[in-house]
């Protein structure tokens, strides 16, 4: 699992395919509950909980969604999620098709998202994120369903010159944005986007959209950086300065004067540009929107 995941409680899957991204869902719940020592070997496919999920007999990955739900439905699992394991210490729920629950379903398990019962972990899964809550995107954190390739082949996005800070920003992009994972990976583009939100969020840059570049393709690198710093600042302080982790000094003060609100609402923002990116007439109106909002 990857680093700035380790001590989050609830994930989110999106790939088109539903079955291939409820198997991957229901692997990442044998790794959380998986009980070798070395974290860099779960699954391990060997011990008694790995066993179990391999045979899906395992008592503590409950799994809803493959039927319509309910908000009845979302209770009763709130209600479960408050009894403790039967073989361990954790719980993992795995919500299938999360794009299928209608609002007040999604609504429903706000709060358990935000503050979940000590040990219990959620894995939503879905093909169309135009169809999940802005709330629940900013409560869970997006996963490679690709064996988390993304880690393994990290170092041929780099030039060998980014700072430690830069390459984590990097991996965060990449991790996050899936179909960022290209051949040419726009590095330049990218710290230069997240630059910029850093200053938009620390008050010197108020007219960042006057700086946005000027073809549609650089824009969405934009738009996903400030979103990606929207939900690091939203993720900060809902976590209490826990996640992400070993921030800078400049990052804890910019958090410290944005409330986790503001940053979940700058992220919808962002998120509706990025979504309608092709949608508007030219990228000038696309930017005077953006200056309306923000």
């Amino acid at each position: 699992m990857a680093k700035e995941l380790k001590n989050a409680h609830a994930f989110l899957v999106l790939e088109q395919s539903q079955t291939f991204s409820n198997e991957y869902a229901y692997r990442l719940a044998s790794e959380i509950l998986c009980t070798e020592e070395d974290e860099n070997k779960r699954p391990c496919g060997k011990c008694a909980s790995c066993r179990m999920a391999e045979n899906k007999t395992h008592p503590d990955i409950l799994v809803f969604g493959r039927a319509k739900v309910s908000v009845d439905d979302v209770r009763e699992m709130i209600r479960q999620a408050y009894l403790a394991p039967n073989s361990g210490d954790k719980k993992v729920f795995v919500l299938e098709g999360i794009d299928k629950f209608n609002a007040q379903s999604q609504n429903a398990m706000l709060k358990i998202l935000e503050e979940p019962p000590k040990g219990v972990y959620f894995v939503l899964t879905g093909a169309n994120k135009n169809a999940v809550l802005p709330t629940v995107l900013s409560r869970t954190f997006a996963v490679l369903p690709k064996e988390r390739d993304a880690d393994e082949n990290f170092e041929k996005y780099l030039s060998g010159d980014e700072t430690k800070e830069s390459k984590e920003i990097l991996k965060q992009y990449i991790e996050t944005y899936p179909d960022a994972k290209a051949e040419e990976f726009p590095t330049e583009s990218v710290l230069k986007a997240y630059a910029l939100a850093n200053d938009f969020y620390g008050g010197e840059k108020r007219n960042a959209v006057s700086e946005f570049p000027r073809s549609r393709e650089e824009a969405a690198i934009y738009f996903r950086a400030f979103m990606l710093f929207s939900r690091n600042i939203f993720v900060y302080k809902l976590t209490n300065g826990k996640i992400p982790e070993n921030e800078s000094a400049e990052f804890k003060k910019i958090c410290a004067k944005t409330s986790a609100r503001s940053a979940a609402a700058y992220y919808e923002i962002f998120e509706t540009a990025y979504l309608n990116n092709d949608s508007f007439a030219n990228i000038n109106a696309l930017y005077a929107y953006l200056s309306e909002q923000i």
